[in-house]
């Protein structure tokens, strides 16, 4: 059976589209994600961590490198991602191409990391991934900001990274209550304080990002000129 999960994965994800915009699959980002996560893992006894629409795979391959205990499992739709996997097997590291919603695999974390942006029924997506995992970990894009709704901004994410959905700190803190899960922590991550800027878009706007971001704060910040994402720990709600 199809879901819509797979209908986005069955078009630019895997004719060529989406990697011949993006080479790399954005591994470059990998180290400064991967340290996100691994800070929050420490909060959580976890024996187990899946990775759901993982891409390339470093991000997940460090994570694994940094802590040998845990065991860990990428899984993926996309082909044209699967071409990156074999440099990346480690013997607590393994990875599948294979959609995790039709699946009876559990653990006790599940990663979605710049992920759920990018699929047709986020919402059912969401709803589904519950039942995968008893804690959760999102890293998700903050696109919705002031600059970005007076320029072309939102085009270019959906046009150049495939952004299907967009999201402010509320409304994705409000998708995932609705969506049944119970938010422990969340904080906003400013990524161009420690990534280069990738084309001349993000080079305009670095120094009054990074302006922003020391005299009015994160959260005004965010909400004016972007380039944040909304790091969140979150487990399913009981009731």
């Amino acid at each position: 059976m199809q879901t819509e999960y797979d209908s986005c994965a069955k078009s630019i994800y895997d004719d060529g589209t989406y990697l011949n915009s993006n080479a790399d699959l954005h591994q470059e980002d990998s180290a400064y994600k991967a340290q996100l996560v691994i800070e929050l893992l420490a909060s959580l006894s976890a024996k187990s961590v899946l990775e759901v629409g993982f891409g390339a795979g470093e991000v997940i391959r460090l994570i694994a490198s940094d802590c040998p205990g845990i065991q860990f499992h990428g899984c993926d739709v996309s082909p044209d991602a699967a071409k990156f996997w074999a440099e990346k097997q480690a013997p607590n590291l393994s990875f599948s191409l294979s959609n995790l919603l039709e699946s009876d695999e559990k653990a006790d974390v599940v990663l979605c990391l710049d992920a759920f942006e990018h699929v047709d029924d986020y919402l059912g997506f969401l709803r589904k991934l519950k039942e995968h995992g008893s804690h959760f970990i999102f890293d998700i894009l903050m696109d919705i900001c002031v600059m970005k709704l007076l320029t072309r901004g939102l085009a270019y994410a959906r046009a150049e990274v495939g952004h299907l959905h967009y999201f402010n700190e509320w409304s994705a803190k409000a998708t995932l209550t609705d969506c049944g899960y119970e938010i422990e922590a969340a904080r906003l991550c400013a990524a161009f304080l420690h990534l280069p800027p990738r084309n001349f878009r993000q080079w305009l706007a670095v120094v009054p990002r990074v302006c922003a971001h020391f005299l009015l704060g994160s959260s005004l910040a965010c909400m004016l000129l972007g380039g944040y994402s909304l790091l969140v720990r979150a487990r399913k709600r009981t009731s």
